[in-house]
């Protein structure tokens, strides 16, 4: 089972960040490994696997229907809930960050 911190303080994690925070709890465990477990968990349906343009995969344990915004400057991924009917109608009015 993953560390508890990865859902709440770290929804939008990529494979490397899991894998430094899996070393705490399981020494030694290989980074192919946690590549391994990601893609099976995601495969399944347990984790959503996002794509971030520049940023590479991150995973989250929010597989509910749900919209994302990336900052252009730093990279963070937020939340954004959106009516699932449609693809969202608008676009950021800055570029700011």
């Amino acid at each position: 089972m993953w560390p508890s911190w990865t859902a709440h303080r770290h929804p939008h994690s990529t494979a490397d960040e899991l894998h430094r925070h899996a070393q705490q709890e399981i020494p030694g465990i290989a980074l192919g490994t946690v590549h391994t477990v990601v893609n099976d968990l995601a495969s399944s349906g347990l984790l959503r696997r996002l794509d971030v343009p520049h940023a590479g995969a991150r995973y989250e344990t929010r597989i509910t229907d749900h919209h994302h915004a990336v900052c252009t400057q730093c990279g963070l991924v937020e939340d954004v809930a959106l009516p699932t009917t449609r693809r969202p109608a608008w676009t950021p009015t800055s570029s700011a960050g």
